[in-house]
């Protein structure tokens, strides 16, 4: 049993991080739509750190089910979690069910909040490169009267004239 306290704890370590995570997927998602390019820039700072934790979280509880399941003998690809609730008597069982739901849960959660704010930035980044487009081409318009023009009539001292000298 020593091992499931091990496995319930880092799986709540983990729902904790995966909850930060989506705090700051909720974060971002206000910094896209308000275009804060140094806000979002601190929440990729954020999602590298957590990221990071969340792959040591990951990498501890395989440990710990690796172990579990050579303790059991069992082959570790067939032990799982799902496969560790069938085979617990049911007050432990419910603590692993409730642990992984909650934890399955919020990675749905967190994927969804991850996809939408892909589209966000894609979308985001369109518009400005639309916009740089717009701007762009109003730099290239010619002039009527300059002496790029094709309607260019060099009048006096090489410069056009809008209005006749002569009233």
């Amino acid at each position: 049993m020593e091992y499931l306290e091990e496995l319930i704890s880092i799986l709540e370590k983990e729902t904790l991080l995966y909850q930060s995570f989506l705090h700051i997927l909720k974060e971002e998602r206000g910094s896209i739509a308000s275009f804060s390019v140094d806000h979002l820039n601190a929440i990729v700072s954020k999602k590298l750190e957590l990221v990071a934790a969340i792959r040591e979280a990951e990498g501890t509880r395989g440990a710990i089910v690796g172990s579990m399941g050579d303790t059991l003998n069992v082959n570790n690809i067939e032990f799982t979690i799902s496969y560790l609730i069938k085979i617990l008597p049911e007050p432990h069982a419910a603590r692993l069910r409730n642990c992984a739901q909650r934890l399955s849960s919020l990675v749905g959660e967190v994927s969804e909040f991850n996809k939408d704010n892909g589209v966000l930035i894609e979308r985001s980044l369109r518009y400005i490169n639309d916009s740089i487009n717009i701007l762009s081409g109003l730099a290239e318009v010619r002039h009527t009267y300059s002496p790029s023009s094709s309607n260019y009539n060099p009048v006096h001292n090489g410069f056009g004239r809008v209005f006749s000298a002569e009233a």
